[in-house]
């Protein structure tokens, strides 16, 4: 299942220092392949539409085929089902799109549906989102792309462990309070209540 409740935006990432969708491995996960026999000529795994380059894994055949940039090679294997090919990064990296480039001798047996999938480890995998329901390319080397949808996440969690690291505390009452110390400039507790009333009433006198 995918990780699920609050939306993360990548502003509030870059605001908070974390990138929460950066993983050391990626993989499609076949779930529809070919006829007994599926593969791809290209797998291309991209963030912002570039092109992300890593070592290649797979459940078998020559994975490294699909990762040459040479689309008069294929990455060909028996099975539709449960097999998988990705990359493995040198340091966390994110994925928003995935490229999928089809046979360049036998389209009809290019993987169709698949999921998209995250490890930390290479070996606990969680799918970031599926691609189903797709139509077998009609011809060799087409290229069917993938794109994340909006990417929703346990973020709560992680915002405060965030937080708390920043603060130095994970007192939720401490945490508060050095907030608000922080914006009214001051850690007078008298003087946050006088500013307080200020804003409030709009007057300084």
């Amino acid at each position: 299942m995918p990780i699920i409740a609050h939306a993360i935006t990548p502003g509030l990432a870059a605001i908070l220092g974390v990138d929460f969708l950066a993983k050391a491995f990626w993989r499609v996960l076949i779930t529809n392949g070919g006829n007994g026999t599926t593969g791809a000529s290209e797998v291309r795994f991209k963030k912002g539409g570039e092109n992300k380059g890593g070592n290649s894994l797979g459940s078998g055949g020559t994975h490294g085929n699909a990762f040459d940039d040479d689309e008069s090679t294929n990455w060909t294997i028996t099975g539709e089902f449960g097999e998988y090919i990705g990359l493995e990064f040198s340091t966390a990296t994110d994925i928003d799109e995935v490229d999928i480039v089809s046979l360049f001798n036998n389209a009809s047996n290019t993987l169709i549906d698949y999921e998209v999938q995250f490890s930390e480890d290479g070996v606990e995998w969680t799918t970031m989102w599926t691609s189903f329901g797709n139509i077998p390319p009609t011809g060799n080397n087409q290229t069917k792309t993938s794109i994340r949808p909006f990417v929703l996440f346990d973020g709560a969690a992680v915002i405060n462990e965030r937080v708390y690291a920043i603060m130095g505390t994970s007192n939720a009452a401490m945490v508060n309070h050095e907030a608000v110390y922080a914006i009214m400039g001051t850690s007078n507790d008298a003087m946050v209540n006088s500013i307080h009333m200020y804003a409030i009433y709009d007057s300084g006198s």
